[in-house]
C-alpha cells in the first residue's frame, strides 16, 4: 500500500470588497485547482465578481486535485454595500444669494460640478456647504463610508434673476397736493418711509409728504427674490403773495398793482 500525503491547501487572505468594486483574481495554494462559490466568474482562474455574489458574505471553495486525493479548502468573503449618499432635495437661490446643502449617508464628502472640481460652493469637502452658483448648477456629492464604499448623487440649485423693479419718475408738488407713484416689475411692493402715503403696501400709491422725501420701494417675484429703486417728492415752498397798490383809486379812474412772492399771475375780480 502507497500512503500518499495529502496535499496542504490554503486560500491567500481576502480582504473585504464593496459591491461594486471591480473584479478581481483569488489566489490560493497550490496553483492548479478550481473556484467554486456565489460571484465566481471562471472556476479555472479564481475570477471573482463582489456585483455577482452580492452584497453579503458568501463561502469560496477552492479545490485542488494531487494523484488520489482532493484537499478543499474554503473561505468567507465580505461584501459591504453602498452607503445610501443623499445631496438633499434641489433648491432655488436668487442671484446674488447663497443657499446650504446638506448631504448624508456617508463619513467623508466631496462635492464637484460636470467637468471638475465645484464651483461656487464655501467648502467643497463637507457635508453641508454654502452654495452661491452663478448660474443653475448641477452639484454631485461623493461619500465615503467606514468601509472605503462610495455613492454618488446630485443636487441642482437654480439660480433666479433678480426682479428689475423701478419706482418711477421723480415728481415735484406743491404742498398739500399729492402725486401717485406707480412701481412696476414686481409682484408685491412695500414702501419706506410711510410718510406722507396713502398705503405704503401697493404698487401705486398716493404721496403727499410735507417736505421733500426720497421714497424706497422693495419689489419681490414670485421667486421671493427681492429689487428696490427709489424716487424722490420735491415739494415746493407755498409762495408768499403779497399785493399792493401805491396809488389812491379814483372814480372810473385807473390803479397799479403790484405782486410779489409768484413767477406767474392770473388775476380775478370779485363785485
Amino acid at each position: 500500500i502507497n500512503v500518499v500525503t495529502a496535499p496542504n491547501v490554503s486560500i491567500s487572505n481576502i480582504t473585504p470588497f464593496c459591491v461594486n468594486s471591480l473584479n478581481t483574481t483569488l489566489n490560493a495554494s497550490p496553483a492548479g485547482g478550481t473556484w467554486s462559490g456565489n460571484g465566481v466568474l471562471d472556476p479555472a482562474t479564481g475570477s471573482f465578481s463582489p456585483s455577482t455574489a452580492g452584497v453579503g458574505t458568501p463561502t469560496i471553495t477552492y479545490t485542488y486535485t494531487s494523484g488520489p486525493c482532493t484537499v478543499s479548502a474554503n473561505s468567507t468573503v465580505t461584501i459591504n454595500g453602498l452607503p445610501a449618499v443623499s445631496a438633499g432635495a434641489d433648491v432655488a437661490v436668487c442671484s446674488g444669494s447663497s443657499i446650504g446643502l446638506q448631504a448624508s449617508g456617508a463619513n467623508t464628502y466631496q462635492w464637484s460640478i460636470s467637468g471638475g472640481a465645484a464651483t461656487g460652493l464655501s467648502n467643497s469637502s463637507i457635508a453641508n456647504p454654502q452654495a452661491s452658483p452663478t448660474n443653475t448648477t448641477t452639484y454631485t456629492v461623493l461619500g465615503v463610508d467606514g468601509n472605503g464604499c462610495t455613492n454618488t448623487d446630485n443636487v441642482q440649485v437654480t439660480v433666479n434673476n433678480l426682479p428689475n423693479v423701478a419706482a418711477g419718475a421723480d415728481a415735484s408738488i406743491c404742498p398739500g397736493l399729492g402725486t401717485g407713484l406707480a412701481a412696476s416689475g414686481a409682484t408685491n411692493y412695500s414702501w419706506t418711509p410711510t410718510t406722507g402715503l396713502s398705503n405704503a403696501s401697493i404698487a401705486g400709491p398716493t404721496a403727499n409728504p410735507s417736505a421733500t422725501t426720497t421714497y424706497t420701494v422693495t419689489g419681490t417675484d414670485s421667486n421671493g427674490c427681492v429689487d428696490t429703486d427709489q424716487v424722490t417728492i420735491t415739494v415746493y415752498p407755498q409762495p408768499n403773495v403779497n399785493a399792493t397798490s401805491n396809488s389812491p383809486i379814483l372814480e372810473c379812474g385807473t390803479v397799479s398793482l403790484n405782486v410779489t412772492g409768484l413767477n406767474t399771475v392770473q388775476w380775478s375780480t370779485q363785485p
